[in-house]
């Protein structure tokens, strides 16, 4: 995480009960260098590593809409000109590569870009 640095993306990550507790942290562990990579962009300071992204994550309820979907991951990340001209592509590839961690279960993935301002402060 890129404390005081320029952005930090964050990742919901919201997985069914069909999921186990053994198979999600190998699905969390893929997801961090993906997205990383997926959602780097040429702007200065827009270059991520793993450790740049932040995981929300959290279990289907029945509260939830989207019953029959096991990975759902939605990316919050600052609205960069490069981010922009591509999305779509970005997007099938993080499918594609989240695939097989997975494990081939129905899953979706948004990436949803917007004018961001991230900074640390001490309480």
């Amino acid at each position: 995480m890129r404390f005081g640095g320029v952005e930090m993306p964050i990742v919901f990550m919201k997985v069914s009960g069909r999921i186990s507790d053994v198979e999600l942290p190998n699905i969390k562990a893929g997801l961090r260098p993906v997205v990383a990579e997926e959602i780097s962009a040429d702007e200065a300071d827009a270059r991520l590593k793993p450790e740049d992204i932040l995981i929300w994550g959290s279990r289907v309820t029945e509260m939830d809409e989207a019953h029959d979907v096991d990975l759902q991951i939605v990316i919050f990340a600052h609205d960069y000109p490069s981010r922009k001209a591509n999305l779509e592509e970005r997007r099938k590839r993080i499918q594609e590569r989240m695939l097989c961690e997975s494990g081939g279960r129905k899953a979706y993935c948004w990436i949803i870009l917007a004018p961001t301002s991230y900074g640390t402060f001490v309480v």
